[in-house]
């Protein structure tokens, strides 16, 4: 662990930190190493961590950029309104999670080859918009059975100490949730139609052209839009 202070003339002064020992809550509160300090060289440091967003640095075209405090980015690309400048994390959405900001740095790398490159930025980004699944899961004739519960370490037992609360499930219980999941490749036209033109290959259902009336049920019936009329 490292903690530090630093201005923009002399950069970062850090010293390593360590564990102590644990206090009468049964915490290690984190103690600095004697001798263990260095100096990270910056031009600039912004400290973030448990704050919003100090962004009165930004003046001219970069002022544009902010909305409410924040920076406005695109949702996709990441890219703001001042070119080859993208943003994401928590100066964008506020706070959240380190995947979030994690996901953002990636989606921004991304954007930054693109942009070097000179290639579009929002090509090749499907997938990466937030969207709505249409995924409905029938479950006609499934019945309802409730979760396996988890066995928990009682909390005399996890007092001054880093042993996993959820113990896991046993065989028994694991084999009994899998069979709880439900297969997207439920076959309910063929159940409920029984039309010579659907037939199961490899596991899925495919229709048999010659053998098809053109009624356009399957497509109907199905919840997933799996079949589309005419293909």
């Amino acid at each position: 662990m490292v903690v530090g202070k630093g201005n923009k003339a002399a950069g970062l002064e850090c010293i390593k930190m360590k564990l102590g020992e644990p206090d009468a809550s049964g915490r290690r509160r984190p103690e600095p190493i004697r001798d263990s300090e260095f100096v990270i060289e910056a031009g600039l440091i912004i400290a973030a961590v448990g704050e919003e967003p100090d962004l009165a640095f930004m003046a001219g075209d970069a002022a544009a950029t902010i909305d409410k405090g924040y920076l406005k980015a695109d949702p996709v690309t990441l890219a703001t309104s001042v070119e080859g400048v993208f943003a994401g994390g928590d100066c964008v959405t506020g706070a959240a999670t380190v995947i979030a900001a994690m996901a953002a740095g990636r989606k921004a790398a991304k954007s930054i080859e693109k942009y070097f490159k000179g290639e579009p930025l929002n090509v090749g980004r499907e997938g990466e918009e937030v969207y709505e699944s249409k995924l409905l899961v029938e479950t006609y004739g499934t019945p309802k059975e409730s979760r396996a519960p988890m066995a928990m370490l009682v909390p005399e037992k996890r007092r001054g100490n880093f042993n996993e609360v959820e113990l896991g499930l046993s065989r028994e219980q694991a084999i009994r949730e899998a069979k709880r999941c439900l297969q997207c490749d439920c076959k309910i036209c063929i159940n409920l139609l029984g039309c010579p033109a659907l037939i199961t290959e490899e596991g899925k259902v495919a229709v048999d052209a010659a053998g098809c009336p053109g009624c356009g049920v399957c497509a109907q019936v199905c919840p997933f839009e799996a079949i589309i009329p005419g293909e």
